[in-house]
């Protein structure tokens, strides 16, 4: 979000102020809605905006209640990071970097992550407790 977009967005919702009717205020929940689904403001902002009995916390629940709510986004590696990542691997499997991988507690720590991942992929949720 650009700094311009967020001062815009916070001076709008200050000059209208957030002390007033209901009305008011869920005009103002839903305009701070709307400004944090298109990533202009953020929820610790709206939760300072909407003033006293707001926090993160209920600001989220609010906007999920709402049906409001950011799409997620998957990050994306550009090319070249990718190429280098994919080179890498080829020498894992050919046991060229076997230095690295020398330690008995760094290969169980591996072996738990892995079964972990696979048991949230497996069923949708974690096994472990």
């Amino acid at each position: 979000m650009s700094e311009l977009m967020r001062e815009s967005v916070i001076e709008e919702i200050d000059a209208k102020g957030t002390h007033g009717t209901a009305s008011r205020k869920d005009s103002d929940v839903n305009g701070l809605a709307q400004a944090y689904v298109r990533g202009e403001i953020d929820i610790p902002e709206v939760a300072r905006l909407l003033g006293d009995g707001w926090d993160g916390a209920r600001v989220a629940a609010e906007f999920e209640s709402m049906g409001m709510y950011r799409p997620f986004v998957i990050p994306s590696l550009l090319s070249d990071d990718m190429r280098s990542i994919l080179s890498r691997i080829p020498n894992v499997q050919d046991g060229s970097m076997n230095d690295e991988f020398d330690s008995e507690e760094l290969i169980k720590r591996e072996v738990i992550a892995s079964q972990r991942i696979e048991g949230i992929h497996a069923t949708g949720h974690s096994s472990v407790v």
